[in-house]
Formats: C-alpha cells, sequence, structure tokens
C-alpha cells in the first residue's frame, strides 16, 4: 500500500495494518514481506538507534514495498525533517499538544 492508500482509507474509516520494528534486521524484513501490513512503525523515541540504522530501515522497507513510518522522540520540526531525509514515509510526533507544534511538524512533511 502506498502512503496516499494508506491516507484514503484512513480519511474513508477503513482499518490499516501495521507492526511496530524495534530493531534494524534482515530477519524482519522477510517476516514482515509474509505479513498482509500496510506499514511499519519504527520507534526512535524509546530505542536506541542512530540516523544511519534508522535511514538504512526506512529504506530496506521501502525498497520491499512496505512504507516506513517513524516516531520521532519529541514534536521537533527538525527532527522530522531528519527522518524524511533519511527515507520516511511519514513520522509520529508525540506529546504534541498545541494547534502551533502540529503546524510546525506539518510544515516539516
Amino acid at each position: 500500500m502506498t502512503v496516499q492508500e494508506i491516507r484514503q482509507s484512513l480519511r474513508e474509516g477503513r482499518n490499516v495494518y501495521s507492526t511496530a520494528i524495534l530493531a534494524g534486521s534482515t530477519y524482519w524484513l522477510a517476516i514482515c514481506q509474509e505479513l498482509d501490513i500496510d506499514f511499519v512503525f519504527i520507534d526512535s523515541e524509546h530505542t536506541p538507534q542512530d540516523r544511519i540504522q534508522l535511514s538504512w530501515m526506512c529504506h530496506a522497507y521501502n525498497t520491499i514495498g512496505i512504507p516506513a513510518v517513524v516516531r520521532i522522540p519529541s514534536p521537533d520540526p527538525f527532527a522530522a525533517t531528519m527522518m524524511f531525509d533519511g527515507g520516511a514515509s511519514g513520522v509520529i510526533s508525540p506529546y504534541t499538544e498545541t494547534v502551533e507544534q502540529a503546524q510546525d511538524i506539518v510544515g516539516a512533511a
């Protein structure tokens, strides 16, 4: 499923499916190819992964046709931009509590 198809499905109230990926391993690539998931969720808030590893993971999943969505550690537009530059198809911004924070993240996207 493409990012646009995921967005359209959500707008129409349909379910989309994902799994959390907490480690960069080719083992999980093969498993995810067998699952009927729409995207993978890569956490960078609670896991010790650097930008290089996150970029590798995003590109690896994108290569097998599974968009990678990365949770950034805070509602920081700079962090969001770094994830997009690294190959993320989307970001999840935790602790976004104001309209301005949401607009800043959307602006980075």
